[in-house]
């Protein structure tokens, strides 16, 4: 069985390097370090956002139900 390749069909190119997106030379490595690190700050950050609400979505449906098997 075959898999298909990503990317172009640069055979010349190992598989190591062939996705590495390397900046302009005029722009610092450690900035562009800086703004990936931030990046991914800012989507763990809304990730814990997203479970937080479904937590207290799920903790608020338990109470309810609670409520519910007490009053009923």
């Amino acid at each position: 069985m075959e898999f298909a390749r990503r990317g172009h069909g640069d055979e010349d190119i190992d598989d190591m390097h062939r996705f590495i997106d390397l900046p302009p030379p005029h722009v610092d490595p450690l900035l562009v370090i800086r703004e990936a690190l931030l990046s991914q700050l800012q989507k763990d950050r809304l990730r814990q956002e997203i479970i937080q609400g479904a937590v207290h979505a799920t903790l608020a449906m338990v109470s309810q139900s609670r409520m519910l098997c007490r009053c009923g």
